[in-house]
């Protein structure tokens, strides 16, 4: 129970840093591989978090890890880094796959069978041109003067890239696949023939989303609805009825909290049991995804994630604030009954008020060029708007997490609009 106490006031304390330690940051694989004790751990590690770790291994500790990970762990791993939005990269997969070419058949055969079918069909399609043979013994026409591979089974006359390395790459792949399992290679060329690569695409696609919103992560094109803007009054989505909890505060110092002030968000997150603000952190977590995936940052920036982090807390504490109106009961309340994204889109909605109002003075009133007041106002005017403020002297911007930082900066919009030259932070 200790414990437990102990992780909540940090989730309180550091949630940007917790929810980045326990979510993004690479683990210790090479620490990992050193004894077999701690190899067994590897396999537990969850897939997103493998992912980010791989990334700083070479092709040899690759080698070494291989046998020590997941079906799903490796399916993740191509899930995560061979799409671009919704299109497939094939450079990628020839990236990851060459790992399977050097492989014992044991580690090989996993590595197979976590791969999408689809996804190896989409790759012959596009990068390869098979050739069947007819009944007369003959293939269905010339290759040119691409160079060649003939399939074991002597069914398929392969055209392979002109790039050097990606035909020696490929060669090996599919001698490699047909030494694993010729039935299921042979299978997979015939299947590539008879499908458009546009069929193959949207449905290595589907299934990809399926599985990569289990892991919490979503697609960019679900994703992008984080940015609906949301009223305080609106009718907001409510989680399923889990019975009520009396607020109970838990011990917490007043130096626990860091920045400008305890947001609303954390002293509502102190004022429930450690079960309930674990399950809020999951859902942060969620959110946090979510808008990651928005924003496109990749998760091997450590910085833009944190700043993601940062953004996604700003705006679930502005819209918990309005909506609540500063009320601990009533937010301890909302957070119980509705999705921390609703909190979010609610804050989205103010900073796109406040987005708006600044696209009216665009040409109508112009700050001092270089001066403070241009500069708020170029924050207010991006797709999210941020708060600049002086400090020492110069300029910073940071995002809008307060009621208060709202009223200060349409303050700024109406010296702007009176037409002041100079205003103090």
């Amino acid at each position: 129970m200790k414990d437990l106490a102990k992780k909540h006031e940090e989730i309180v304390r550091r949630p940007e840093r917790l929810i980045y330690r326990s979510c993004y940051a690479a683990a210790d694989l090479r620490g990992l591989l050193e004894s077999a004790v701690t190899r067994s751990r590897i396999r537990t590690l969850p897939a997103a978090q493998l992912y980010f770790s791989i990334k700083e291994l070479d092709d040899e500790e690759i080698a070494s890890l291989l046998p020590h990970i997941t079906e799903e762990q490796w399916t993740a791993v191509l899930d995560l880094d061979l799409w671009r939005k919704d299109r497939f990269s094939p450079d990628a997969f020839l990236g990851w796959e060459r790992h399977l070419i050097g492989a014992e058949d044991a580690v090989a055969r996993k590595l197979f069978r976590a791969t999408d079918p689809e996804i190896l069909e989409l790759v012959f399609r596009r990068e390869l041109r098979v050739l069947a043979r007819t009944e007369d013994d003959e293939f269905e026409a010339d290759p040119g003067d691409r160079e060649t591979l003939l399939t074991p089974d002597r069914n398929f006359l392969i055209a392979l890239p002109r790039n050097p390395e990606k035909a020696r790459l490929y060669r090996l792949l599919l001698l490699k696949l047909y030494a694993l399992d010729g039935d299921t290679a042979a299978g997979l060329l015939a299947e590539c023939r008879a499908r458009t690569p546009l069929e193959l695409e949207e449905e290595a696609y589907r299934a990809r989303r399926d599985r990569i919103e289990s892991l919490g992560f979503q697609d960019y094109y679900d994703a992008i609805g984080i940015y609906t803007p949301l009223e305080p009054g609106d009718r907001l989505p409510e989680k399923p009825r889990a019975g009520s909890a009396e607020i109970g505060l838990l011990p917490v110092s007043s130096s626990a909290f860091e920045g400008r002030g305890p947001m609303l968000l954390f002293q509502a997150l102190a004022g429930m049991d450690v079960s309930e603000t674990e399950r809020l952190v999951e859902e942060l977590f969620l959110v946090c995804n979510r808008l990651l995936s928005a924003d496109q940052v990749s998760p091997a920036s450590p910085e833009r994630v944190r700043m993601g982090i940062r953004k996604a807390l700003a705006g679930i504490n502005l819209g918990l604030c309005v909506w609540s109106r500063g009320s601990l009961p009533h937010a301890v309340t909302g957070l119980r009954q509705h999705f921390m994204l609703s909190f979010f889109q609610i804050g989205f909605g103010q900073l796109d008020r406040l987005r708006n109002a600044a696209q009216s003075l665009v040409g109508v009133r112009n700050p001092d060029p270089g001066g403070f007041l241009e500069a708020a106002l170029e924050g207010f005017l991006r797709r999210y708007p941020v708060l600049t403020e002086l400090r020492k002297g110069r300029v910073r911007r940071r995002f809008i997490e307060h009621p208060q930082d709202l009223e200060w900066s349409y303050r700024l919009l109406d010296r702007i609009r009176r037409g002041e030259s100079e205003v103090g932070s």
